[in-house]
């Protein structure tokens, strides 16, 4: 069962006022699937894979709900940013990475 299988992201973005469209769904969902944290850019060709986007419009995306407490952004690799979902399903954990292999 992955994190999309626990959250209702529908109600998630109407409980924090914001309009339902299918790219914040998307971005939402991408994380909730993923079995790490992923980069906007990861972000970014997993949703293009489904349909046209904006990469700044997931950039801003990812702002917002980083701002809002709805995902963690992450310092990995140096200065990428990586981003995981940030609910009661997701909970903070510590990241490691190895200097060696990464």
């Amino acid at each position: 069962m992955d994190m999309s299988d626990r959250c209702d992201f529908r109600q998630w973005l109407s409980s924090q006022n914001l309009k339902l469209t299918t790219v914040r769904l998307a971005v939402l969902e991408i994380l909730g699937a993923a079995p790490r944290a992923l980069r906007a850019r990861e972000i970014l060709e997993a949703i293009r894979t489904r349909r046209r986007v904006n990469k700044v419009t997931v950039y801003r995306i990812l702002e917002d709900f980083s701002h809002r407490g709805m995902v963690r952004r992450l310092s990995l690799d140096g200065r990428v940013s990586h981003y995981e979902l940030a609910c009661e399903h997701h909970p903070p954990h510590p990241h490691f990475q190895c200097h060696t292999c990464r």
